[in-house]
């Protein structure tokens, strides 16, 4: 799912309603995995990157409320295709976090 994800972003692609019920996974017979995204209808072209992935991360987080910690850090760490926590991780789960605080406090 973090491998796709990344990939669209790459592509400078934002979802802009990314949340869990919009990702599709199917495990196959061999253990492989294929990932759909659905909702595109809202997806547009990003000029930045980062403002796509910081948006769609965002909204993802907001969204997964029933994700522990652990399975978040999982996941940012394939996004990121790391092994452990580097200054730009911690900077983009830093912007994350502070997002979606600001978000509930406005509501």
């Amino acid at each position: 799912m973090a491998e796709v994800i990344r990939r669209m972003h790459d592509s400078r692609i934002q979802h802009n309603c990314l949340y869990a019920k919009h990702v599709f996974m199917k495990i196959n017979q061999d253990k492989s995995v294929e990932v759909r995204l659905i909702d595109l209808e809202k997806a547009k072209r990003s000029f930045f990157r980062r403002a796509a992935m910081l948006r769609d991360l965002g909204t993802l987080h907001r969204h997964t409320k029933s994700w522990r910690s652990s399975e978040r850090l999982r996941f940012l760490l394939a996004y990121m295709q790391e092994m452990k926590m580097s200054r730009t991780s911690k900077g983009i789960l830093s912007h994350v976090l502070n997002e979606t605080r600001s978000k509930f406090r406005d509501v």
